[in-house]
């Protein structure tokens, strides 16, 4: 018998949720788009003609119309957790953008909403996906490169201009949005490397304003220190016009370069600690060679992550997968170590992975409330 396609609607038509209607038209065998949704009624109607459904404009008339399976979210972040908990009350499974919520205790509430549901919820954190991420962890795991030493991350391809808040003021407010390039760009790279070497024990940050006139930071850089004392350090921001978009992984008998969505390795002769031992030279460079395992294919690659990504969600949904790659524990990770950031650039102190929820809840009250806020630093 022919598996029974998933009625899917769409919630949220400006942006990233016109590629979650091409992927959901891509994957047609396993999915029935049955409605759209988007408070600009005119928008909803228009996409809802282009693509033969009903438009709705609130999530309470596409719940309400029935034959719905499936909610994709891509709506402001702050609608994330209570559209995603009344899609869960309704019965109903949910595909949310990043991020799942501002606050871990949020996510991890979402989590115990859906288990108790029986509904699977899958977040749009597409990194997981990609062959890069997926080769390096299946190296690392096979202990390739030995035992992890220290990673960096460097993401300030997140260039933004000003109108990028003008236009949707939303995307410049911590209530609205729930932090700056760290919360709103870089949980993408922050979510890969947790699927690399796992999350963080320990975080030392800085936060700061460089450029935007906005409330949440549009520059941060962080120390890392990571279970087995592998260190680390993830620079990102949104002010640079001239960016780099690149995570190393350097261990004990060679290293993995992921650039933008390649991936490279380098190997060299035994450990480095035999190395060391034997060399007899001081200024001799050590033979490496390198390896390319994945040719970056540009944003084509990122837009087949995001189907992989709904396909893992629609496994989840058959059963297929005991649980989605990327649900609501899983992907409350990255903001447990985004909320200890934030926290640590406050108070100007390295602070443990995760944070007390209640320290951190007063904290982004603070910061909501503009009783709190990260330094504007202008040249």
């Amino acid at each position: 018998m022919a598996k029974a396609r998933v009625g899917v609607a769409v919630v949220g038509l400006a942006g990233v949720g016109m590629v979650h209607l091409m992927a959901a038209t891509m994957l047609a065998e396993d999915y029935r788009l049955v409605a759209v949704a988007d408070t600009d009624g005119e928008r909803a109607k228009t996409v809802g003609a282009g693509f033969g459904v009903p438009a709705f404009t609130s999530v309470d008339e596409v719940l309400a119309a029935g034959g719905v399976d499936a909610v994709v979210l891509a709506v402001p972040p702050f609608l994330h957790g209570p559209l995603t908990r009344q899609a869960l009350a309704a019965g109903v499974h949910v595909y949310c953008e990043k991020p799942l919520t501002p606050t871990a205790a949020e996510g991890r509430g979402l989590a115990a909403a859906a288990a108790a549901a029986g509904r699977v919820v899958q977040v749009g954190l597409q990194y997981r996906f990609l062959p890069a991420y997926q080769q390096a962890r299946a190296l690392i795991e096979a202990g390739a490169i030995g035992a992890v030493r220290r990673v960096s991350v460097v993401a300030t391809t997140w260039f933004r201009p000003a109108h990028y808040f003008t236009d949707r003021p939303w995307r410049a407010r911590w209530a609205t949005v729930g932090g700056g390039v760290l919360m709103h760009q870089t949980c993408h790279q922050l979510d890969g490397l947790i699927s690399l070497v796992g999350p963080p024990l320990r975080v030392d940050a800085d936060a700061w304003r460089a450029l935007h006139d906005c409330e949440v930071e549009d520059s941060v850089a962080l120390l890392l220190e990571f279970p087995g004392g592998a260190r680390g350090s993830l620079v990102a921001s949104s002010a640079e016009p001239v960016g780099s978009n690149r995570t190393e992984v350097h261990g004990d008998r060679g290293s993995l370069v992921i650039e933008g969505f390649g991936l490279r390795r380098a190997a060299f002769a035994g450990s480095a600690g035999a190395v060391a031992a034997t060399q007899t030279d001081d200024l001799a460079t050590v033979p490496v060679t390198w390896t390319d395992l994945v040719v970056d294919g540009g944003r084509a690659m990122e837009f087949a992550a995001i189907v992989d990504c709904h396909r893992d969600f629609l496994a989840a949904i058959a059963g297929e997968v005991a649980a989605p790659r990327n649900g609501p524990l899983e992907a409350t990770q990255a903001v447990e170590t985004i909320n200890a950031a934030y926290l640590s650039a406050l108070w100007r102190a390295p602070l443990p992975v995760p944070v007390d929820d209640a320290d951190y809840a007063a904290a982004y009250q603070d910061l909501c409330a503009g009783r709190a806020t990260f330094p504007r630093i202008a040249p």
